[in-house]
């Protein structure tokens, strides 16, 4: 009986580390959510410094990290070669257009040559993104920093510089609601 009773203890508590991190829907795995039940809080990642002179335009024109000031940025890495991209990034030209007047998508590259980015972008109608310059080393430390396992993957910034979610992908799949959470 002793036995039993220890067993339940462990599988209750181990149900209950899984509902942290995961949440009740399985799958839907938001290591920000999870770092902030345990008490973390992140320094915040403030846009407008972190893209100071990286930031171009959808025609590759450099321009001024300032137009993020304010709002949600939407960190989108991406490729061309990528067939999952392929197929969401039309889905997030739709929410970027829904919401710009609070959404700006700042794309990140992974593709080989600055013409298959550029051939990527007309393709795909995202002359409203901005993107980091194709030669900038930002590219790689915003994956790592970040920690981007793969693509397509969307990391939310708030307004605020709060990472709001290292998962926005998911969200923007489901629905083209702008949560609340993302614009604070």
């Amino acid at each position: 009986m002793k036995n039993y009773l220890i067993i339940g203890i462990g599988i209750y508590l181990l149900f209950k580390i899984f509902t942290m991190f995961f949440g009740s829907e399985p799958g839907r795995f938001d290591p920000v959510r999870a770092l902030k039940s345990i008490g973390f809080e992140s320094d915040g990642f403030d846009p407008v410094t972190e893209f100071k002179s990286e930031l171009c335009n959808s025609s590759m024109q450099k321009v001024d990290s300032s137009k993020l000031k304010g709002k949600t940025t939407l960190l989108y890495f991406s490729a061309k070669w990528c067939p999952p991209c392929q197929q969401f990034t039309p889905i997030l030209v739709k929410f970027q257009r829904k919401h710009r007047d609070k959404v700006e998508v700042v794309f990140i590259s992974s593709d080989k040559s600055k013409s298959e980015m550029s051939a990527y972008i007309k393709s795909k109608r995202m002359n409203a993104f901005y993107c980091v310059d194709f030669n900038s080393p930002l590219k790689g430390a915003l994956g790592k920093q970040f920690k981007v396992r793969g693509i397509p993957s969307v990391v939310v910034i708030s307004p605020s510089g709060k990472v709001a979610s290292m998962n926005g992908r998911d969200h923007i799949y489901r629905s083209q609601q702008l949560p609340d959470e993302w614009t604070q």
